[in-house]
């Protein structure tokens, strides 16, 4: 018996996790089944080590493949040996033994989206996707879509990365200038102040104080420092934290248009390439927002499913829900009136993905400003705790 990390949605659209021991995942899906569980995801637990050595693909790993897929597939090549050709010079030994279990569990007969969610190597987005394609007959151009997202995605992080950068720089140099100040330069300030019996303003009689703790503690505050990020670290890669911060955000109405729009338009993305491949809207629906990775927006969606199955339109129970924007409901009404709801919802990501690319636009152009200001407002504090007192001495002395 093997155990598993088993995620599902209840019938009552509630978000639940659980260990469960079984001899397989088709197993555990049969108990799914019986309960009326909606199963998100399955991984199987592991152990440390296991999990330092088989983790997600990364960007340009999943770029590679399923570009790679996509070509040697539609050129007539046979799934298999597609697959043993990506295998064979892949160079990290740990994916690459997934990989190569995976060609054997392919020559059993297994599909392809067993194999990958077996593997736990892609992101559980993939597994509706490459479904949808198996179901329809459209693997090649399942993986081309992927292969296309995932290179915007990637363009998107290095964005962002670029314009880190430079706020980073100028947070280092702040760094910089703090430490050699408290370390070397206050001392010394420190010591003319003492000499010439000046009085020191509270200001810097405040910092001298922060100096004399670092300097004192500075051991135990780098082991503070280093244990608060491990601890944070932690906290960060367990799912259920995640989620709960996730809602907190959820909660700030600034933010949630930005989660509602990134999910929208992930949501969308996959309707649109499902829907196009023959799958019923309402597996559709169900499948597409699995692949979200935010809780109260696939709960909603749960909601809109169970009001899809009452009969209802979708547009007119999506106006009654949390989850409701205009443009979505617009171009929903369109997609019921003209019978084209995959061109509908491919307009709702395209034009939602134009927004979050103006969003990040202006998050780098902010950002900038905001950090130069920042180092400035440092530095400047450093000159007002230290020259100014020495300039009334001056002025003192002169008297």
């Amino acid at each position: 018996m093997r155990a598993f990390i088993v995620k599902f949605m209840t019938p009552k659209g509630e978000e639940k996790n659980c260990i469960l021991q079984a001899e397989n995942r088709g197993a555990l899906k049969t108990l799914a089944e019986q309960q009326g569980w909606r199963i998100l995801q399955i991984r199987e637990k592991k152990s440390i080590w296991k999990k330092l050595h088989t983790r997600t693909l990364s960007g340009t790993q999943l770029i590679f493949w399923f570009q790679q897929m996509a070509v040697l597939l539609s050129s007539g090549i046979p799934l298999v040996q597609a697959w043993t050709l990506l295998c064979r010079d892949w160079r990290k030994a740990g994916e690459k033994q997934c990989l190569q279990r995976g060609v054997f569990r392919l020559e059993q007969g297994i599909s392809v989206t067993e194999v990958l969610e077996e593997s736990e190597l892609f992101p559980v987005m993939v597994i509706p996707m490459v479904r949808a394609g198996e179901q329809s007959g459209q693997l090649a151009e399942i993986f081309q879509l992927l292969g296309t997202y995932y290179t915007y995605v990637e363009k998107q992080k290095q964005g962002v990365l670029q314009a880190l950068l430079y706020p980073a720089f100028l947070c280092c140099c702040a760094l910089g200038a703090a430490i050699f100040a408290i370390f070397f330069l206050l001392p010394v300030f420190e010591n003319l102040f003492s000499q010439m019996n000046a009085p020191v303003p509270p200001l810097t009689r405040g910092l001298l104080q922060v100096s004399h703790s670092i300097r004192a503690y500075g051991p135990e505050i780098l082991i503070g420092l280093g244990v608060l990020t491990v601890a944070v670290y932690g906290y960060s890669q367990q799912s259920q934290r995640r989620q709960a911060l996730t809602m907190r955000l959820w909660r700030i109405p600034g933010v949630r248009k930005l989660l509602l729009m990134f999910s929208w338009q992930r949501c969308c993305q996959l309707l649109a390439i499902q829907i196009r491949s023959g799958i019923p809207l309402l597996t559709a629906l169900s499948e597409a927002a699995s692949a979200v990775p935010i809780s109260g927006f696939r709960r909603h969606i749960h909601w809109l499913c169970l009001r899809l199955e009452g009969g209802e339109s979708f547009s007119a129970a999506l106006a009654k829900s949390q989850v409701h924007l205009p443009y979505v409901s617009a171009m929903l009404a369109i997609g019921e009136e003209s019978g084209q709801y995959d061109r509908a919802m491919q307009a709702v990501a395209d034009y939602y993905r134009w927004q979050l690319t103006v969003a990040v636009a202006r998050f780098r152009r902010f950002l900038g400003p905001a950090a130069l200001l920042m180092v400035g407002g440092i530095i400047g504090l450093l000159v007002c705790c230290l020259v100014l007192p020495v300039l009334d001495m001056i002025t003192t002395m002169s008297l």
